[in-house]
């Protein structure tokens, strides 16, 4: 009688149980004791976005276009008279010829061993160095006296100095006194020449 009563609470336990859920009908529990897996709280390894953004380049500036460079341009003492040289073409020009687009004259005064002046009809400075930024900027702030006699020519128109200037055509003249020679107690003058078209 007891065994009868043991299968019959076995039978009666087993259709409380839903067959599809698993759960128990009474209750609402799972007849199974596993429980779920907790959710992973790992942070997404998708790549971060840059928060900087590129700096953008600044805007180039225009840069000086070379016309010549390094040409050999001799200002020679002239024998009567005075020459004229163009700094654009470059040319050296006797007396009588067009003087409007002269940028230096050199003048002959008479027979006195010193009786001459270099003149500048443009004005030209001494540079630091050889580039066209520095050489722009002493043309204007740093200009010599227009006109030199023969003791400034002798002290300032040295070997390895760099003379610059504005030319009539508006270009940017660079003059490297590279060796003076005598003449009969006068100054020639050896340069090379570069001439730049400015920005």
């Amino acid at each position: 009688m007891a065994a009868l009563a043991v299968a019959g609470w076995a039978l009666t336990r087993d259709q409380e149980t839903d067959p599809d859920t698993g759960k128990d009908r009474a209750g609402g529990q799972p007849a199974s004791s596993e429980s779920a897996p907790a959710p992973s709280s790992a942070p997404s390894s998708a790549p971060s976005q840059s928060k900087a953004a590129a700096t953008p380049a600044a805007p180039e500036a225009g840069s000086y276009k070379v016309v010549f460079q390094g040409e050999a341009f001799a200002l020679r003492y002239p024998s009567t008279g005075y020459t004229q040289f163009d700094l654009d073409t470059p040319k050296a020009m006797p007396l009588g010829a067009d003087s409007g687009q002269t940028e230096i004259v050199y003048s002959h005064l008479g027979g006195v061993r010193d009786s001459y002046e270099l003149l500048f009809e443009r004005p030209m400075g001494p540079s630091e160095d050889a580039s066209p930024e520095r050489c722009r900027m002493a043309a204007g702030a740093n200009a010599l006296s227009p006109k030199l006699d023969a003791a400034q020519v002798k002290k300032q128109i040295v070997p390895g100095l760099v003379l610059c200037g504005i030319t009539k055509q508006n270009k940017l003249a660079m003059m490297e006194v590279t060796s003076v020679s005598d003449n009969e107690g006068r100054p020639d003058f050896q340069t090379r020449l570069t001439l730049w078209e400015m920005p």
